[in-house]
């Protein structure tokens, strides 16, 4: 029977997302008016710290159309956003939804306007009145990170050590700036004092559990959907304030509420990414072997901390020194808060910032012997017998021949000839260089959840607890169900990035939604297939 079972992977299928798409059809927060919407608009701080020495509402609050007007205290008792663990904590994390007493960062939320439309809650924003006394400064946010991991004995390594390298690396702090800015939606339901959430988001089921704590509702009486997303990057991971706002401002005034960021409230006061500065030391002997590696690594946090505010300095040390054998390492990771936005996972979020100073380590290093920089680095990776190995972090290295894998891109991209025509090129004036890496990261971990029905005409519905931003996951999910089903692609129907009609999951982050989304959906088609025998056999 499989081989005639019609085969969707491996097989070009045209992606089911991109038809509405490509014909303006396609649903984003934005598109979402519910029945007499509130719109909202939030007056920002031009300042990046100093006592608020007065604020005056009465202005905004007369403006045509205006609802309500709020200040810091009207909100001060909302939860504090929960900061994924994964680095020691220490000082108060905090997570002001409108400024208290002080400013702490440029663009942070001093008062919030709802309004009738959004030209009226723009123009009563900018007739809210505040002073900035810039010269009493609050205190410096006292809230930390660190990680630290060791194995052997650095010290004693560096200093028998016949060649010692060193590099630094600052990487530069970015703001991500997807097509979609963030953006969220409540259509509130006066008769059961529910909500429905549209949201911009990339973990739509961890927003709803941590809106439910900290607003103090019960988790069934929200739902939030997260509809078409037009990109996110990991700048839409975590839940930010004006987002909170809006769902505590629709509870409040029992109305449904609406705000979507214009570019510059993205630029100013979504997360921004990277930032991390390193530098290492790394040594080793005179045939090139590495015997010790010592790393310190900072990175910025901004005025509050996002979920996974955590992550880029957890990564930055934890998969040193990636796929190469060194006995002795010492790794430290820092980062401290400070008066900018907030920083949080974008893009890799602290992996290419550690195999960035590991390469650039072991390119000094080549430089220091003499080497070649594939000779040394197939002298210092990890043999195929050696795996799986433990990273000083804990994260293991299970499988491979890396030494074997450089080897096979030498021969392809003909190593020897582009060395022979870079230095041609030098000869005659170029500036001219051949860059070679090696890099070994953890992604594609954790749990994914997924739910299928096979019903009575044939079809097939797939809901996952995965989200998209534009991956194309509806239709990977179908093509691995309809070759595990044996059933044709078109005969089967994806949803995901609901609350409300999708199993619980993490959603996408960490280059893991499909390979882990889509190996539940794939469990989860074996076991819809596997029913009548168990009936038969229980």
């Amino acid at each position: 029977m499989d081989n005639v079972r019609p085969k969707a992977i491996g097989h070009a299928v045209p992606r089911r997302e991109d038809r509405c798409l490509i014909r303006g059809e396609g649903r984003f927060v934005a598109d979402v008016f519910p029945d007499h919407v509130l719109h909202v608009t939030f007056a920002r701080s031009p300042s990046a710290r100093g006592r608020i020495v007065d604020l005056e509402l009465a202005d905004g609050a007369a403006m045509p159309g205006v609802v309500a007007v709020f200040r810091g205290q009207d909100v001060q008792d909302v939860g504090v956003l929960n900061v994924n663990p994964v680095l020691e904590q220490t000082g108060t994390l905090q997570y002001p939804i409108l400024a208290g007493s002080h400013v702490m960062a440029v663009g942070q939320p001093v008062a919030a306007v709802l309004a009738e439309n959004p030209h009226q809650a723009v123009d009563a924003a900018e007739a809210v009145f505040f002073d900035i006394d810039e010269y009493d400064l609050p205190a410096l946010p006292d809230g930390r990170l660190n990680g630290q991991w060791q194995r052997g004995d650095a010290g004693t390594a560096f200093a028998r050590a016949d060649h010692v390298v060193t590099a630094t690396v600052r990487h530069p702090r970015l703001a991500p700036a997807p097509m979609e800015t963030r953006g969220i939606v409540c259509d509130y339901d006066q008769r059961q004092d529910t909500l429905t959430i549209w949201y911009a988001s990339q973990t739509p089921h961890r927003a709803r559990s941590e809106l439910a704590r900290m607003l103090g509702v019960a988790a069934n009486r929200i739902t939030v959907i997260a509809p078409d997303v037009g990109g996110a990057f990991g700048m839409k991971a975590s839940l930010y304030p004006e987002e909170v706002f809006t769902v505590w401002a629709a509870l409040k005034l029992k109305r449904s509420t609406r705000w979507i960021a214009d570019r510059g409230e993205d630029f100013l006061a979504a997360s921004h990414g990277r930032g991390t500065g390193s530098h290492g030391r790394l040594a080793l002997s005179a045939d090139g072997r590495f015997l010790a590696l010592e790393a310190r690594a900072n990175s910025p946090l901004g005025h509050w901390l996002p979920n996974s505010a955590a992550i880029p300095t957890w990564n930055a040390g934890r998969i040193l020194p990636g796929g190469y054998d060194i006995p002795a390492v010492d790794i430290t990771t820092t980062a401290r808060q400070d008066h900018t936005a907030p920083v949080g996972i974008y893009r890799g979020a602290g992996r290419p910032e550690a195999n960035c100073l590991m390469e650039r380590l072991v390119d000094e290093a080549a430089r220091a012997t003499g080497l070649d920089p594939i000779t040394i680095r197939q002298k210092n990776l990890l043999c195929p017998d050696a795996l799986p190995h433990a990273l000083p972090s804990g994260a293991s290295l299970d499988s491979g021949d890396y030494a074997g894998a450089l080897g096979k891109l030498a021969a392809v991209a003909g190593y020897g000839d582009l060395k022979a025509d870079r230095d041609r090129r030098r000869m005659a004036g170029e500036l001219v260089g051949l860059g070679l890496a090696f890099y070994v990261e953890p992604c594609g971990s954790g749990w994914e959840s997924a739910r299928v029905t096979l019903n009575p005409d044939g079809t097939a519905h797939v809901a996952s607890g995965s989200s998209s931003q534009g991956h194309g996951r509806e239709t990977a999910f179908a093509q691995i169900a309809a070759d595990t089903l044996g059933i044709p692609v078109e005969k089967i129907t994806v949803s995901q990035g609901s609350t409300a009609d999708c199993p619980t999951g993490i959603g996408a982050l960490a280059s893991r939604s499909t390979a882990i989304g889509g190996s539940a959906v794939l469990q989860a088609c074996r076991k819809v297939l596997d029913e009548p025998r168990r009936a038969d056999h229980p």
